[in-house]
């Protein structure tokens, strides 16, 4: 039994099981993450940029990526967690290892 449907690129939930219908792409992951900390300019972010080279990179912007992960990926990441990673590279990889 379908419990709710939504568009492309988001999620469908049958019952406890979620069938993953989402971009998994690293572009799309940014857009994300400059949404998130309110970042107008995507293209400055990479795989290699450093949290610390965030200029607004502080408590807020990560509780606002915490949210963002668990809104558009379905993944609870904790702020420890998140501190321990240096770079976007590794948030990435991390939630894409949490969805498998």
């Amino acid at each position: 039994m379908v419990h709710s449907l939504v568009r492309e690129n988001e999620y469908i939930y049958e019952t406890n099981f979620k069938i993953n219908k989402m971009d998994w792409s690293f572009n799309k992951f940014c857009e994300n993450f400059a949404n998130a900390i309110d970042e107008e300019n995507v293209n400055k972010f990479d795989f290699n940029t450093r949290f610390e080279d965030i200029d607004d990179w502080d408590s807020f912007a990560i509780m606002s990526t915490i949210a963002m992960l668990d809104l558009e990926y379905g993944i609870i990441v904790s702020g420890e967690e998140i501190s321990k990673m240096h770079t976007l590279g590794q948030l990435f990889e991390f939630i894409k290892l949490r969805n498998e």
